[in-house]
C-alpha cells in the first residue's frame, strides 16, 4: 500500500488510542457520574476494539511474515490479555484501590501503547517506504 497507507494506519490507530485513553481517564475523573461511567465505558470500547485489528495490520506490513514472528505476536497479546485482568483482580482484592483500579488500569493501558506505537516509525524507517 506505500507510505500514504503506511501513515494513514498510524494516524488511525493513533486516534482510535487516544479515544480510549479518554475513555479511561474520563471514567477516573468523574467516577461519581454514572453518566461519564457509560460514556467512557462507549469511548473505551469504541477506541479499544479495532486497535487489535489495527496492529496485526502494522505488524504484518512491517515485518516478513513468518512462523516465528506470528508465534511472538500471538505470545504477546495472550500475555498481556492474562496478565492485565490478573493484576486487575490482585489490585482490587489485596489493596485499598478496590473498584477504582478499573479506570486506572484503562487509563494506562491505552497511554502506554503510543510511545511503543511511535518507536516503530523509525526502527521501519517509513519515510523510505
Amino acid at each position: 500500500m506505500g507510505p500514504i497507507g503506511i501513515h494513514t494506519l498510524y494516524t488511525h490507530l493513533t486516534v482510535w488510542v487516544v479515544c480510549g485513553f479518554f475513555g479511561g481517564l474520563i471514567m477516573w475523573i468523574w467516577m461519581s457520574s454514572s453518566f461519564a461511567f457509560w460514556a467512557s465505558i462507549v469511548m473505551y470500547g469504541f477506541g479499544n476494539g479495532p486497535c487489535v485489528g489495527y496492529c496485526y495490520d502494522l505488524n504484518n506490513r512491517l515485518t516478513v511474515a513468518s512462523e516465528k514472528g506470528m508465534s511472538i505476536v500471538m505470545f504477546g497479546l495472550n500475555f498481556g490479555a492474562s496478565i492485565v485482568p490478573y493484576t486487575a483482580t490482585l489490585l482490587w482484592d489485596d489493596t485499598e484501590m478496590s473498584y477504582t483500579v478499573m479506570p486506572v488500569l484503562l487509563t494506562i493501558s491505552m497511554l502506554f501503547v503510543l510511545p511503543f506505537l511511535y518507536m516503530t516509525r523509525p526502527i521501519n524507517d517509513i519515510s523510505a517506504i
